[in-house]
C-alpha cells in the first residue's frame, strides 16, 4: 500500500461510481488470493524450515499485510460514509476481502452494517440489503475460515479428539475455528442465516447448498448432507453405495447455466465433507458418479483433498496415555490400510482421469511410502517428482528473465508490479518444493539405512548413487548407520548450491546483455535502412 495515505483524500472525495470501480481494481484476488492458496499448503513445521515464521504468526508477514490492507480500505469507507453512503457493491467488496483473507472480524462488522435497519426501512441504494453473493461470502467465512489459518486447518477431522473440545466454552486455540452444538455451533449459525435468506425471498445456488452441507459435515451430521444431495440433485447416497448406476434414478436435470448445475465446487465440498468424516470410499463413489452424470471434470484440488484425507486416515494411530491409561482419540475411526494412498494414486493418474500430480500430492505419496518402508518405490516416485520440481524451476527462470527485461526498459508500472508479484509467488513455491525434496532425501538416507543396512548393495551401491543424483538436496551434515557401524560426514551441499546459483546469475546476465546488444544492433540497422 505504498503511497496509500497520500491518496486518501482523493479516494474519500471520489464519486460513488468511480470509487466502486477503483475497489473492483483492488480485488483481493490480485494481492492475496494466490498467496492464500500457497499458504494453505504450508504446515507450521514447513513454514519454519522455509524461514517463513511469519506464515504462522497471525500478527505478521502475510497476515499482517492482509490486516493492514483491510484496515486501510475500511477506514476510507468509514470516512466516505458522511457524504457517500456505502453501496451494495462496496459491501460486497469488503465481504470478498474478508473471504480472501479469512478475516472474521471484518465479516461480522460488514454484516452488522449491511443488515442494521429498522423494521419499516425500505431497501434503497443508500440502505441496501444483502443478496445471494453477500450471504454466500458471509457463510463461506463461517464454514471455511479454519482452512486459512495454519494452526487450525489440520484439526478438522471429526473424531472425539477434535470434536469434544469444540463444545467447551474455552476450547484450545487450535480448535477455536468453529464451535459445535447449541446455538453457537457452526451448523446452527449457518442454518439461521440460510433461513433468513429464504424468508427474505432470496434464492440460493450451488454454492449456498455446498456451504450448508459443509456446516453439517463439521458437526458429523452426515444424514443432513445426504438429505441436501437428495433434495437438490436427487442423489441418494445410500442407494448409490448399494446399486449399479443403471439401477439408480437419474439425477435432477439442470441446464448448464442453471445456478444449481454442479461444478467443481460441489465435488470439492463432497470430498471435504465425507473426507473429514472418515468416509473416503463414499466420497470417491459420489464424486465419480456426479462427475459422470453431469459431464464435469474432477479438478486437481478435489483429488488433492481426497488424497490428503486418505493419507491422514490411513496413518497408523499412536496410542496416547494419560496417567498411564490409554486416551480415546478416535483416530482409528474409518481407518484405511496404508496401501489406500497408492491405490488412490494409481486411480487418479490412470485413464480416464489422467491427473498430473502436484509436488504437494507427491509429498503425501512419498511420505506414505516411507512409513510403509517401501524405499524402492519411494525412489521411483522421487524421480518422478523431481521432473515436476525442475519444471517449476524452469518456469521460475523464465519469469525472472521476463521481469528483468521489464525493469531494463520503460514499462507500465502496473505491469512491472504484477510480474514482481508473480515472481515472488513462484520463488516461494520453488523454495517449498525444494524443502519437500530435501526431506525425502533425508528420510531415504537416514531411515532407509536403518531398515536396509544389512541389505546387499544398499550401503556400497545404492547410497553412493543417491548422493550423486540428489547432491543438491543433501543435508549439510549426514549421519546414517551401515552394517559395520555408522558414517558421519559433511556433504558440502550448501556450498554447491551457492556456487550453482552464482553461475546461473552470471549466465543469466550474459544472455540478457547479449540480447540487449542484439536489440540495439537491430534498431541501428532499421534506422539506417530508413
Amino acid at each position: 500500500m505504498v503511497g496509500f495515505y497520500n491518496t486518501r483524500s482523493l479516494a474519500i472525495s471520489m464519486p460513488p461510481a468511480t470509487f466502486s470501480e477503483v475497489l473492483r481494481c483492488l480485488d483481493p484476488k490480485h494481492f492475496v488470493g494466490r498467496h492464500q492458496e500457497l499458504h494453505k499448503e504450508l504446515s507450521p513445521r514447513l513454514a519454519k524450515r522455509l524461514g517463513l515464521s511469519e506464515a504462522i504468526n497471525l500478527q505478521g508477514g502475510y497476515y499482517k499485510f492482509c490486516i493492514l490492507f483491510l484496515d486501510h480500505v475500511k477506514s476510507i469507507l468509514e470516512a466516505r460514509q458522511w457524504e457517500y453512503p456505502s453501496t451494495l457493491s462496496d459491501y460486497k467488496y469488503l465481504l470478498r476481502c474478508a473471504r480472501a483473507t479469512g478475516n472474521t472480524n471484518l465479516a461480522e462488522y460488514v454484516w452488522t452494517r449491511l443488515t442494521a435497519r429498522k423494521e419499516d426501512d425500505k431497501v434503497t441504494a443508500e440502505l441496501p440489503s444483502p443478496d445471494v453473493d453477500c450471504y454466500n461470502s458471509y457463510l463461506w467465512i463461517k464454514c471455511w475460515n479454519d482452512t486459512t489459518n495454519p494452526l487450525l486447518r489440520f484439526r478438522l477431522r471429526v473424531i472425539p479428539e477434535n470434536f469434544a473440545p469444540r463444545v467447551w466454552e474455552n476450547s484450545p486455540y487450535t480448535l477455536k475455528g468453529h464451535q459445535v452444538g447449541g446455538s453457537s455451533g457452526i451448523r446452527a449459525q449457518v442454518a439461521l442465516h440460510f433461513r433468513n435468506m429464504v424468508e427474505a425471498g432470496i434464492s440460493g445456488n450451488e454454492e449456498t447448498f455446498c456451504l450448508v452441507m459443509v456446516s453439517n459435515a463439521r458437526e458429523g451430521e452426515m444424514s443432513a448432507v445426504a438429505s441436501i444431495l437428495r433434495r437438490v440433485w436427487n442423489i441418494d447416497v445410500q442407494q448409490l453405495l448399494t446399486s449399479n448406476d443403471s439401477e439408480l434414478p437419474p439425477p435432477k436435470s439442470y441446464g448448464r447455466h442453471s445456478p444449481f448445475y454442479p461444478t467443481g465446487m460441489l465435488l470439492y465440498s463432497v470430498a471435504h465433507a465425507f473426507g473429514i468424516n472418515n468416509q473416503i470410499p463414499t466420497a470417491l463413489r459420489l464424486i465419480d458418479y456426479i462427475s459422470g452424470q453431469y459431464s464435469i471434470p474432477i479438478p486437481t484440488n478435489v483429488w488433492n483433498e481426497l488424497l490428503m484425507w486418505t493419507f491422514v486416515i490411513s496413518m497408523r494411530p499412536h496410542t496416547r496415555r494419560r496417567h498411564g491409561e490409554p486416551v480415546t482419540t478416535g483416530k482409528e475411526i474409518g481407518q484405511l490400510p496404508p496401501e489406500a494412498v497408492t491405490s488412490l494414486w494409481e486411480t487418479m493418474v490412470s485413464k480416464p482421469y489422467n491427473v498430473k500430480p502436484t509436488l504437494e500430492m507427491y509429498n503425501r505419496l512419498i511420505i506414505n511410502l516411507h512409513h510403509r518402508k517401501r524405499y524402492g518405490e519411494m525412489q521411483i516416485r522421487m524421480e518422478e517428482a523431481r521432473r515436476v520440481l525442475k519444471d517449476g524451476v524452469r518456469k521460475l527462470s523464465h519469469m525472472q528473465g521476463i521481469f528483468n527485461a521489464t525493469t531494463r526498459r520503460p514499462s507500465p508500472a502496473h505491469l512491472a508490479e504484477r510480474r514482481l508479484r508473480d515472481l515472488i509467488l513462484a520463488q516461494l513455491r520453488v523454495r517449498r518444493n525444494r524443502k519437500y525434496a530435501e526431506r525425502w532425501v533425508r528420510l531415504l538416507i537416514t531411515q532407509g539405512s536403518q531398515s536396509l543396512k544389512y541389505t546387499e548393495g544398499w550401503s556400497d551401491q545404492n547410497l553412493p548413487n543417491i548422493f550423486r543424483n540428489w547432491s543438491l538436496f543433501l543435508p549439510d551434515k549426514l549421519r546414517y548407520p551401515i552394517r559395520s557401524g555408522e558414517v558421519s560426514f559433511k556433504s558440502g551441499s550448501k556450498e554447491q548450491r551457492s556456487s550453482r546459483y552464482s553461475r546461473k546469475i552470471k549466465r543469466s546476465r550474459h544472455v540478457e546483455g547479449r540480447g540487449l546488444r542484439k536489440r540495439k544492433s537491430m534498431i541501428f540497422r532499421i534506422t539506417e535502412s530508413h
